[in-house]
């Protein structure tokens, strides 16, 4: 899922972050050096200073005698990182800390989303967190670069060294990305609180902040859904680390959206079901049937299990009389096998004995006009 924030807040303060990390992956023809692959890493103040690491190579012979893939990471501060991507934004792709001042050749990049607006996202192949991320595709790759995509060894290479699928993720290569981790929280967790010692349902949050950093103008958006549509949205500044929902009646699915009032959105969890009991039937085999395939002489039969008995059960909140929900569940869920069904040209006739039979007639009838 990912989430856009408006272009007026912003990417850092002082004191979010101090370091950050330079990912480049680039292909070598003879004298030329394209780029496969690059992202700025910006690495949040509580973590010390990231180590580098060294330049690697990988020959590629059947592009040519002088052909080759290389990797490295550069740590450099976050004010240089942010300078490296404005040039890469101006189609100037810098290999940082290199011996001699080398450009990666590129083609020209399109923003995703338009600069300064970020995405908050935890899409990014790339990194194992939700960040605030930007990123700059090229849509028309040098030859040499989109070549790669069919390299399945040198790519295989590259993505031990990345760690993330580049065959997978084929629109990554020739291009680079901004990704901004959370400055003030390091993770979130949502549980569904006690409805029996509460009395009524509630949804806890529980925040995770980083070392000297406080929660001033966060707020939690917070919202309550049902098979049938939303039944409310709150928007609450959050107070502390910790904090609790009543929910305004019971729900099916609850989602939450953080967002700073400088930053924009920082995190998020989709909706998430909280099922309060399930319910299983159980179907006994008995006997076999043997079915005789009309239109033939009778000797091509099949055989199928017939169940003689169900016995239902129900796992956790038995509930009570059926509610209205439940026939909006049961209608939507019929609909949805139904609509299935016909994108894989089958039919479902959900215990309507008859209209399968006179499906089958109409079937065989064609198959002997054929």
């Amino acid at each position: 899922m990912s989430i856009l924030s408006a272009s007026d807040y912003v990417l850092m303060k002082p004191g979010d972050y101090e370091w950050a990390i330079l990912h480049f992956a680039w292909y070598r023809d003879d004298q030329d050096r394209y780029l496969i692959f690059a992202f700025a890493e910006l690495v949040p103040t509580e973590f010390p200073k990231p180590t580098p690491t060294k330049e690697v190579s990988q020959r590629v012979p059947v592009h040519g005698e002088r052909s080759y893939i290389y990797f490295k990471r550069e740590v450099v501060s976050v004010a240089q990182a942010v300078d490296w991507y404005e040039k890469c934004r101006n189609g100037i792709v810098e290999l940082v800390n290199n011996p001699r001042p080398v450009n990666l050749i590129v083609t020209g990049f399109r923003q995703e989303p338009e600069w300064p607006a970020l995405v908050t996202t935890n899409e990014l192949p790339f990194v194992p967190y939700t960040a605030r991320a930007h990123r700059l595709l090229q849509p028309d790759r040098p030859d040499v670069v989109h070549r790669l995509r069919d390299d399945i060894e040198n790519l295989a290479w590259l993505s031990e060294l990345m760690h993330f699928d580049l065959f997978r993720y084929q629109e990554m290569i020739g291009g680079v990305s901004l990704v901004a981790d959370n400055p003030i929280f390091r993770r979130f967790e949502p549980t569904r609180g006690n409805a029996v010692l509460e009395a009524h349902e509630t949804s806890d949050l529980y925040m995770v902040g980083r070392a000297g950093r406080t929660l001033d103008g966060i707020n939690v958006h917070f919202e309550e859904v049902r098979s049938n549509g939303y039944s409310d949205i709150q928007v609450i500044p959050l107070a502390g680390k910790y904090c609790r929902f009543p929910h305004r009646t019971e729900s099916d699915q609850t989602s939450a959206i953080v967002a700073s009032t400088t930053y924009g959105v920082l995190d998020f969890y989709e909706r998430a079901v909280f099922p309060r009991s399930t319910h299983v039937n159980l179907a006994v085999s008995t006997k076999r049937i043997t079915v005789h395939v009309p239109g033939g002489d009778g000797t091509e039969t099949y055989e199928v299990r017939e169940s003689s008995f169900d016995a239902p059960m129900v796992l956790g909140d038995p509930g009570t009389d059926v509610q209205a929900i439940d026939i909006i569940h049961q209608a939507n869920a019929k609909r949805e096998r139904t609509d299935l069904a016909e994108r894989l040209d089958q039919t479902i006739f959900f215990e309507n004995e008859d209209e399968a039979k006179e499906k089958i007639r109409k079937l065989i009838g064609r198959a002997r006009t054929r």
